[in-house]
Order: C-alpha cells, then sequence, then structure tokens
C-alpha cells in the first residue's frame, strides 16, 4: 500500500512539475516585461525632462534668436546631455521631445494668461 502511495505521488509530482514549470517561467516572463516597461517609462521621462530644461534654458539665453537657431541650440544641448550621461539618444527622439517641449511651454503660457 506504501509503495502504491508512493508511486502514485511521484506520477503526480512528475505531472505537475511541467506544469509548475510553465506557470513560473510565464509569471518571470511578465515580470521582466513590467520591469522593461519602467525602465522604458523612467528612461522617456528623463529624457522630456531634459528636453524641457533645454528648451527652456535656450529660451531665456537666446530669446533674440530666430525658432530655427533656437530649435538647433537646444538640440545640441540635449544630444550633450544625454550623451553625459551615457543615454542613447536618436535625432528622432530629440526633434520630437523638443517639439514637444515646446508645445507644452506654449500652452502652459496660454493657461497662465
Amino acid at each position: 500500500m506504501n509503495e502504491t502511495v508512493v508511486s502514485a505521488a511521484y506520477d503526480l509530482f512528475l505531472v505537475l512539475l511541467p506544469v509548475l514549470a510553465a506557470a513560473l517561467g510565464q509569471w518571470m516572463f511578465r515580470m521582466a516585461g513590467t520591469e522593461r516597461i519602467k525602465r522604458i517609462k523612467h528612461e522617456m521621462d528623463t529624457k522630456y525632462s531634459w528636453a524641457w530644461d533645454a528648451v527652456k534654458a535656450t529660451e531665456q539665453r537666446w530669446w533674440e534668436k530666430a525658432g530655427s537657431e533656437k530649435y538647433r541650440i537646444a538640440s545640441e544641448a540635449l544630444a550633450e546631455i544625454a550623451q553625459k550621461n551615457k543615454i542613447p539618444i536618436t535625432g528622432e527622439e530629440i526633434r520630437v521631445l523638443i517639439e514637444s517641449a515646446v508645445k507644452a511651454m506654449k500652452n502652459e503660457m496660454k493657461t497662465s494668461e
């Protein structure tokens, strides 16, 4: 009888082991995905903050320059900040971040008037 119980428990263990391993794998995959999403969001928030600072500083320092010149200065500043912090950033990201910061600042000025 004991041999039958041990054999049945062993068989059950062999059946449940792959199920438990698959469940654990799925859980780990979800957790890794969540952490990756959090890391990407933090990186984008950081880049946007830098873009905001670059645009604000450019507007304050070079207020008399044309928009295209201010865009170039802010873009170079943002690229330099990212490089200094060893965060990869593409030209397209710089363009979008600068444009977004400029638009947000314009909206902020409209609402404060």
